[in-house]
């Protein structure tokens, strides 16, 4: 019986061993990657990047769907009383057009501080990749979707659906229907309706999760791949 338990702990010993060095490996990985997307080993310091200024309107547009890339800075959605879509920016941002959907690209955003992009309007979709700073979205949204997101996400208002991939850093989201976030490092905190529960699927967390949320209605939630804290509570 004593050769059991030793073994027992000494094999569960291992696996915590294990499991440790898989968490390190995937945290070295996914940080170098975003340094590597970002070029953050070549960047100027701070005394040499561009003060962006005052924010100017940047032009409205007829369309219910924004996505954006390759964006440093400050990003506000706020909802808006008309349906032509308003952006405000002080960054060079490259906006076009195609059908119901605006794209909002920047490839020199990277030499300037204090970078700010607004967004108002009455949108149902909007899009994110490849951004570093902090997100904040003030009007609801029938569909999110982020990608390559390094900094912060925050939204105000409730979401539909999120859907999520590659995000380093802190999201706290408010969501009414369906949730699926893949490779987060950082700190996720999902905020569902009062009297909502969650039908909560988890793969491959290293960390902390807590289920707070309580009710009989349910919200579907598919959580993988995140290192770091999970936080399901009630509204």
């Amino acid at each position: 019986m004593l050769v059991m338990r030793k073994g027992g702990l000494l094999g569960f010993a291992l696996f915590l061993l294990v499991l440790f060095i898989v968490g390190l490996v995937g945290l070295t990985l996914l940080g170098l990657g975003f340094l590597s997307f970002h070029h953050l080993c070549n960047c100027h310091c701070e005394s040499s990047l561009i003060e962006a200024g005052e924010v100017r309107e940047i032009g409205t547009y007829n369309a219910s769907i924004v996505k954006i890339a390759r964006i440093y800075g400050r990003l506000v959605v706020e909802g808006g009383n008309s349906s032509p879509v308003a952006i405000y920016s002080n960054l060079p941002i490259n906006v076009s057009q195609k059908g119901d959907k605006v794209i909002i690209l920047c490839k020199e955003c990277s030499k300037y501080r204090n970078g700010e992009i607004i967004i108002r309007g009455n949108l149902s979709e909007l899009e994110l990749g490849d951004v570093l700073g902090k997100i904040e979205i003030r009007t609801p949204l029938k569909i999110l979707k982020t990608e390559d997101i390094l900094g912060e996400v925050e939204t105000y208002s409730p979401v539909e659906i999120f859907e999520s991939d590659d995000i380093m850093g802190k999201v706290i989201i408010k969501v009414v229907g369906r949730v699926e976030v893949g490779d987060i490092l950082g700190e996720l905190k999902v905020i569902v309706p009062s009297g909502y529960g969650v039908n909560l699927e988890i793969d491959e967390v290293l960390g902390k999760v807590r289920n707070k949320a309580k009710g009989e209605k349910k919200i579907d939630i598919k959580i993988s791949d995140v290192i770091g804290r999970v936080e399901v509570v009630n509204d």
